[in-house]
């Protein structure tokens, strides 16, 4: 259910389902025992039938009908063919709403189609017992869903400390640190008047919640490589460009500070706060900070460096030798290691993706072998 985008979407491979859920019958399981015209009226038996004996015609004044009876072979084809495979397809749909919701919240119209199969696509199917449960029971799951994906986050009321300590959801969150710049100095937040730990923190949760809002059909086919990127990758690439924005603020930061005193302050800033990052398990944060020492303007800082204390120079030697890696092995490894919660770093996975992408193609082409 994540691959498909791959080669269809999402009302297509709806109505892919439906049009195998309706499995026609072959005609050579029904076998005609009478035929009548508009003039017949009454009742007529029917010796061929093995199921039905007498079967009462109803007039009509423009048509001429046959009527059928059953074959053995019928009920075998219904039994062991057509009513496993419609289950089949009911299961399909079930996995479909309980685990990627997010391809019916993004298209309305094909909610509504889904329903309308659901509900017996007006009149057009007729569903057995079993089948039915089934429909219900997707039903169900649409609608706590709907109910889920409709809830508005409540607005903040609280307004002073004795509220927030008797609130039961606010009763686990820790105590905002203040540094130099105190609540409601928005003028004179920056990272060297911020706590280090706060900043870790509030960086930790957006990341966190950025993160998780990347679906699975944002990666399918590496389409975040692709012209219309923005489009069909919209969370990852809003994901993407605060990394890059927060690696080149770090990166300003710095370069900005007028004296020497300052530069190695804000070095040693940045470290703490990767130091947090480290342990609240935020990759992310950590390769965006890292980033900004990497590049070229901070990198040949060398003097600033030196003039470090012997812990921010043991913090920045580690931090290099884990994260400078080109393949991400020492992060890979701390990934394995820890426990979650956990920000993982994209760019690991980014990178596969691109890279399976590249070396196994999803169409062949004729007279290419396929690689081994």
């Amino acid at each position: 259910m994540i691959t498909y985008r791959s080669f269809c979407s999402p009302p297509e491979l709806l109505s892919l389902l439906i049009e195998r859920f309706n499995v026609p019958t072959p005609k050579t399981f029904q076998q005609p025992y009478v035929t009548y015209n508009r003039s017949t009226v009454g009742y007529i038996s029917c010796i061929r039938s093995p199921v039905v004996r007498h079967t009462k015609v109803q007039p009509c004044l423009n048509k001429s009908y046959s009527l059928y009876y059953e074959t053995p072979a019928f009920y075998t084809f219904q039994n062991d063919y057509k009513q496993p495979i419609q289950l089949r397809v009911l299961a399909i749909l079930n996995l479909w709403v309980t685990y990627h919701y997010y391809d019916f919240t993004t298209n309305p119209t094909l909610l509504d189609r889904l329903k309308d199969f659901l509900n017996g696509d007006y009149g057009k199917i007729r569903f057995m017992p079993k089948q039915k449960v089934w429909c219900e029971k997707i039903q169900e799951k649409i609608k706590k869903k709907q109910e889920v994906y409709d809830i508005v986050p409540p607005t903040p009321t609280l307004t002073n400390s004795s509220t927030e300590a008797k609130s039961p959801t606010q009763k686990n969150i820790p105590k905002t640190l203040w540094d130099r710049a105190k609540p409601g100095q928005i003028e004179r937040y920056h990272l060297k008047s911020l706590h280090p730990v706060e900043i870790a923190r509030q960086l930790t949760l957006l990341h966190f919640s950025m993160y998780r809002a990347i679906k699975p059909p944002e990666l399918v086919g590496a389409v975040f490589n692709q012209s219309d990127k923005h489009v069909r990758s919209p969370q990852l690439q809003k994901f993407i460009d605060h990394i890059n924005d927060l690696s080149f603020w770090v990166a300003r930061c710095i370069i900005e500070a007028e004296t020497l005193k300052e530069r190695i302050g804000l070095l040693s800033r940045i470290l703490e706060v990767m130091t947090e990052f480290e342990k609240l398990n935020n990759f992310t944060g950590l390769m965006a900070f890292f980033s900004a020492l990497s590049l070229q303007p901070i990198y040949r800082l060398s003097e600033t460096k030196s003039k470090l204390v012997k812990k921010s120079r043991e913090q920045l030697a580690n931090f290099t030798k884990v994260l400078s890696d080109a393949h991400h092995k020492g992060i890979i490894e701390r990934l394995h290691s820890i426990n979650p919660p956990c920000v993982p770093f994209f760019g690991i996975y980014l990178s596969k993706i691109v890279f399976v992408e590249a070396g196994y193609s999803t169409f062949v082409k004729l007279n290419q072998r396929p690689p081994t």
